[in-house]
């Protein structure tokens, strides 16, 4: 599990976001409805689990959680060892203990919804103040009835039994040992060895000043017979020499 170093956190899933701005662009999405039509495999997500509360309990206390930038976890002797590293280059660390003391029993809970950062009468007013510039008629409504809803406290959105997706997760295969590199695409060797080549810094000698004057002596040597800058003027005068010598004519 491997974590973008900060500053530099623009993921794949990041670009994503300029498509649906690009499809906004050409269609109306006044509702939920309608985003999800105009979004591919969209779903709305109306019930959470409270994952914290289920976990807290058997989650040890772990200082500097968040200075590594990988975590390996391994399967050992029927138990879990925990690796981890700084950045790609780095050797792996071993954890001194485990993240949990046992794995939690059962399932989470259903998050209660929390409405009261919302400013429902704020909204309410803003959507009747505005509701000129909806082009569907039936899409006032639609919010009224939504802040209605969240104004109930109603406990969920939904009443249907949501399923824990963690016990429908696929294993991880034992994964075999590979030499370095072996089964790595072009591309990805390419940027490895670029991180990790060691830079080549060197400090030239500085010519002494009868040395560069000899080079600029040289130099023009060099284009006066080879046709340099030296040549470039001659033939320029020889051109223009000639077109006096043909206006007279």
């Amino acid at each position: 599990m491997s974590f973008l170093i900060v500053g530099h956190t623009h993921e794949d899933i990041d670009a994503k976001f300029s498509e649906v701005s690009r499809l906004l662009n050409t269609k109306d999405a006044e509702y939920f409805d309608d985003l999800l039509n105009v979004l591919k495999n969209a779903e709305r997500i109306t019930q959470l689990f409270d994952v914290k509360s289920w976990i807290e309990g058997d989650l040890n206390k772990v200082d500097h959680i968040t200075q590594p930038l990988h975590f390996k976890f391994v399967s050992v002797d029927g138990g879990v060892k925990v690796f981890y590293k700084g950045v790609q280059s780095q050797p792996w660390s071993a954890l001194n203990g485990n993240f949990l003391n046992k794995a939690p029993s059962g399932k989470p809970e259903i998050l209660k919804p929390n409405f009261s950062k919302i400013e429902i009468d704020k909204n309410v007013k803003q959507i009747k103040a505005l509701k000129l510039i909806f082009k569907k008629q039936d899409s006032t409504q639609k919010w009224l009835d939504f802040y209605e809803s969240l104004n109930s406290n109603m406990d969920s959105l939904d009443s249907g039994v949501p399923v824990f997706p963690l016990t429908l997760l696929p294993r991880q295969p034992i994964r075999q040992s590979f030499p370095p590199g072996q089964g790595m695409v072009p591309e990805v060797r390419e940027l490895i060895e670029k991180e990790n080549r060691q830079p080549l810094v060197q400090i030239k000698k500085r010519k002494t000043g009868d040395e560069a004057s000899d080079l600029r002596v040289a130099k023009k040597k060099n284009d006066n017979t080879s046709g340099g800058k030296g040549f470039g003027k001659r033939k320029r005068r020889f051109i223009y020499g000639l077109y006096i010598a043909l206006f007279f004519l």
